[in-house]
């Protein structure tokens, strides 16, 4: 299988899976053109390649006759894969002969996303996979081993599917709670470390949330959760001598609630709210009737609106007029 690895990495670095197909592949080409001498994968690679961008199995057809002259673990399986392409390209797939396939390379993103397109929605391939539920939500891994690489927060996003796309999303809120969960449970938590990772999370949530939406996919932990983010970010922006949570949090930071309600609010935190807080208060939100070029002062005296005078104002413009004297 070592060498399976080999042509996976390859096609990831060499953007196999990206779908403006014509692009990709004709460098895929080149770069297995470069190093078909020194393994019968490039070259086996380089005809697919070909067999990619301009749609004719004769270069399938070379692959077979390659692959016919060994007998070892990989010439069997990659000969079956490409067997497989070629069968479907002569309308006389075996669905017994893909699904054989799908489960020898099931750990490979890319050769997935060709099983995939061989496929064609003929066969649900449902009943392969592993099942996994994530709070409310269910995803459908390849494999055990990719499960597993999730748990540990190593799952590698590689292909547009809808499935893999969402348990890339799921991993990357896994990462930055845990970041988060890990410094609330520190005894000198400060105010900007707890703000800089709830903003993250909050990102994080909020584009998946925006994810399960565009594809018509509810979660009631993924609402309440990012719910809860909002109360939170703001009891932490608008604190006055302390900071108090809303009464109503999920459980998944409820417990967390002294650590939040007790942090540390470091000096120049305090500085750059007043800071803040001053800008808010002296920027000027609109001007009134203001004209948007240069104009004289006579025609500018219609937009700009002046104070009135007051007796302060009026005791100095009798004093400039005494010194014109």
């Amino acid at each position: 299988m070592d060498k399976i690895q080999l042509i996976e990495e390859n096609r990831i670095r060499h953007g196999y899976s990206v779908i403006s197909r014509n692009v990709s592949m004709k460098g895929y080409k080149k770069f297995n053109n470069k190093h078909k001498k020194e393994d019968i994968i490039f070259k086996l690679e380089s005809n697919l390649a070909i067999y990619k961008k301009v749609g004719t199995i004769s270069n399938l057809l070379k692959n077979l006759r390659l692959l016919a002259k060994k007998d070892d673990e990989f010439s069997r399986l990659y000969s079956k894969y490409i067997q497989c392409i070629v069968d479907k390209h002569r309308k006389c797939l075996n669905i017994d002969d893909l699904i054989e396939i799908r489960d020898s390379l099931c750990d490979y993103s890319t050769f997935m996303t060709d099983i995939y397109e061989i496929n064609d929605d003929q066969y649900d391939f449902d009943d392969h996979k592993i099942s996994f539920t994530w709070n409310d939500i269910e995803v459908l891994f390849e494999s055990e081993n990719l499960l597993s690489k999730f748990l540990e927060n190593r799952f590698e996003v590689n292909d547009f599917i809808f499935n893999t796309l969402l348990i890339g999303k799921i991993q990357e809120f896994n990462k930055n709670f845990q970041k988060l969960e890990s410094i609330l449970q520190e005894d000198d938590l400060k105010y900007s470390q707890a703000v800089f990772l709830f903003r993250n999370l909050n990102e994080t949530t909020a584009n998946l949330q925006k994810f399960l939406n565009e594809n018509y996919y509810t979660s009631d932990f993924v609402s309440e959760t990012y719910n809860d983010l909002q109360l939170i970010l703001k009891s932490l922006k608008h604190f006055k001598k302390e900071i108090n949570l809303p009464e109503n949090l999920g459980s998944l930071f409820e417990k967390y609630r002294n650590q939040l309600q007790n942090l540390k609010i470091d000096n120049e935190t305090m500085k750059q709210v007043l800071i803040d807080e001053l800008e808010r208060r002296i920027t000027f939100k609109s001007f009134k009737r203001m004209p948007l070029g240069p104009v004289f002062y006579d025609l500018a005296y219609d937009f700009v609106q002046f104070p009135k005078e007051d007796d302060i104002s009026k005791e100095k413009m009798n004093l400039l007029d005494m010194n014109k004297k």
